[in-house]
């Protein structure tokens, strides 16, 4: 470049501002209230963060002002979920001035936390830690090759200030730790004016403060008298949509469903709180299958151990009670053609492959672009995840990251969905194109420690990205794992899509037409699973097709379709191992979360 164009070109500050720690604090929840909670306190102060930018560039034409998230994302829809607002920020302000607006941001985001913090207790206690906020700023010029080494070396910078750490003193007369952040104290559950109003049953909780604060955003998320919905009410949620659509065809089971319904909920605590409704017309007489009955519609529930603390000594009585309605309710259900209720609910999380690095490649023109569209997918994702078909609970949905909730029977076609959804919105974004999604699905009983569901989400979508295919491939994939109550049962790691035709959640339901095939198949496989990754293994074709023929036999003589031991195979080609690790063929993983899934999930 000439001397006469470099004194022209543009030269600003590149920033980038980040709040650490989002993943431990959205998994150490107990409550799924707690980890929609965490997840919107995030958001609010990063939202609040980045609004203080976009106010404070409004001034300034661009290439000044917000690169991520897109301004969209900071307008207030309504919603309980917010979108296009990940745990970063970026933006482009004039020359020597990138610094004062990063420390203004830092601020809004401190006044944001100690709003919520004060909302929660009426006072602010420390919480150490939190917010946990680094940024950088980096000086250059904004155009061309120029502004991708800016981008650079501002990512490189972020990461090595977020390496850098420093720590506070922080005193504490607690004796008791927190139940769900053992790093932190715990503190007296909030009283007095201002406070969160705590339930009940929450009051004996070790909570840290700013456990409190994550709980009582969580349980505030509907509106007062409207709780977030439990592992429990998630789990039932696609019984009690089938229930209810089957008694709207029947009058003999409406007729003998509604009294039923109607003792149950005159047993249920009288604490007047509700659960987010299903999203289905529900007739008035059975509103509380949608509202207020998604836990005790289980006969599990109503163990005197639980009720306790609403009944005291006397809860013997009413959980018999409860348990033999809520049992008598699903045998008319199973009379009815409704399938039985399973225990199981289902985490789904997704994320965009190598997103940092493509957005480090583009120009700034293509990186506004994506932001916008990852805001109009996240949109998108929270839309498609709640409908009916799905029944799924979106916790968040930022376009490049996605959580939800979902009943156990509609978790892999929720999964394969948004992933289909990502796909053609990313399709529909030139700079964003060659971008691909991994996601994975974490089965759990819901009574399970809903931390360790959470965590396992997160390491099985780490693994999934990592793990590779026979020619080295990683990522665009989809990994399954279930938990059983005893500890993991079953995991699988394959491509999305595995060749023409149906994706692998497609491939999975194929080989689960039922319980006793899977069952019995599973076995066979497990216990053949040596010999035939030794054949599979051998030199001569001929040899490694014995395996498959083998594969072919034990579907047959289970009494299996071709098109199920294409799918076996298939599957078994495609596994995914770690990384080093030699290319096997192994159906077995598949065919065990296929045994789950005809288990509980038909």
């Amino acid at each position: 470049m000439s001397d006469p164009e470099r004194e022209s070109a543009v030269r600003g500050d590149l920033v980038m501002l980040t709040v650490g720690g989002v993943q431990p604090f959205i998994s150490e929840s107990r409550k799924t209230a707690d980890a929609a909670g965490a997840s919107t306190v995030v958001r609010k102060v990063v939202a609040a963060a980045a609004a203080r930018v976009r106010d404070a560039l409004s001034g300034h034409d661009e290439p000044y002002g917000l690169v991520m998230p897109h301004p969209d994302a900071l307008i207030d829809d309504g919603q309980r979920v917010p979108v296009g607002i990940s745990n970063k920020i970026v933006y482009l302000a004039p020359l020597n001035t990138g610094a004062a607006v990063a420390e203004d941001a830092v601020e809004e985001a401190h006044r944001e936390w100690s709003s919520l913090v004060e909302g929660t207790h009426g006072s602010t206690p420390p919480t150490p830690g939190m917010p946990d906020l680094a940024w950088v700023s980096v000086a250059g010029e904004i155009s061309g090759d120029a502004y991708r080494e800016l981008w650079s070396a501002a990512a490189r910078a972020l990461d090595q200030r977020k390496r850098t750490r420093w720590f506070e003193v922080s005193r504490t007369t607690s004796r008791a730790l927190c139940a769900q952040s053992p790093l932190l104290p715990s503190v007296p559950v909030p009283r007095g004016p201002g406070a969160m109003s705590v339930p009940k049953h929450e009051r004996r909780e070790k909570l840290s403060a700013a456990g409190w604060v994550k709980r009582h955003v969580g349980n505030t998320l509907y509106g007062p008298g409207n709780r977030f919905p439990a592992t429990t009410v998630i789990a039932s949620s696609w019984f009690r949509d089938q229930l209810i659509r089957r008694a709207e065809e029947s009058p003999e089971l409406r007729g003998e469903l509604v009294p039923l319904v109607r003792r149950l909920l005159e047993l249920a605590p009288p604490d007047g709180v509700k659960h987010a409704g299903l999203p289905t017309t529900v007739p008035p007489d059975l509103e509380a299958l949608s509202t207020s009955l998604g836990t005790l519609i289980s006969p599990d529930a109503w163990e005197p151990r639980v009720l306790r603390e609403e009944y005291g000594d006397n809860a013997h009585e009413p959980a018999s009670a409860g348990r033999k309605l809520a049992s008598r309710i699903g045998k008319l259900a199973r009379e009815h053609g409704v399938p039985k209720m399973t225990p199981y609910f289902a985490i789904v999380v997704q994320d965009l492959d190598r997103l940092g690095k493509k957005l480090g490649d583009l120009g700034l023109a293509d990186q506004r672009a994506a932001s916008r569209a990852l805001t109009k997918l996240g949109s998108a994702q929270r839309e498609l995840s709640a409908a009916t078909e799905y029944l799924g609970v979106p916790v968040f949905a930022g376009g490049d990251d996605f959580l939800a909730f979902a009943p156990a029977r509609t978790a892999l076609s929720l999964a394969a969905a948004v992933r289909a959804l990502t796909h053609a919105h990313l399709q529909n974004t030139p700079a964003l194109r060659e971008v691909t999604a991994s996601t994975a699905v974490v089965f759990s009983h819901m009574t399970s420690p809903l931390r360790e569901a959470i965590a396992t989400a997160q390491r099985a979508l780490d693994q999934t990205k990592d793990a590779e295919g026979a020619a080295g491939e990683q990522r665009n994939a989809l990994g399954v794992v279930v938990l059983r109550r005893g500890g993991e049962r079953a995991r699988t790691v394959q491509p999305w899509y595995p060749g023409e035709g149906q994706n692998t959640a497609e491939l999975l339901d194929a080989i689960a037409p039922d319980a006793d095939f899977s069952g019995r198949l599973a076995s066979h496989l497990e216990r053949d699973h040596d010999e035939l990754n030794r054949l599979a293994a051998h030199s001569r074709a001929e040899v490694r097709e014995t395996a498959h023929a083998e594969v072919r036999r034990l579907v047959t003589r289970q009494g299996g379709s071709d098109a199920v031991a294409d799918a076996v195979i298939k599957l078994g080609e495609q596994e995914r191992r770690a990384p080093g690790e030699a290319p096997r063929f192994d159906p077995v993983p598949s065919t065990l979360v296929a045994r789950f899934l005809a288990q509980e999930c038909r």
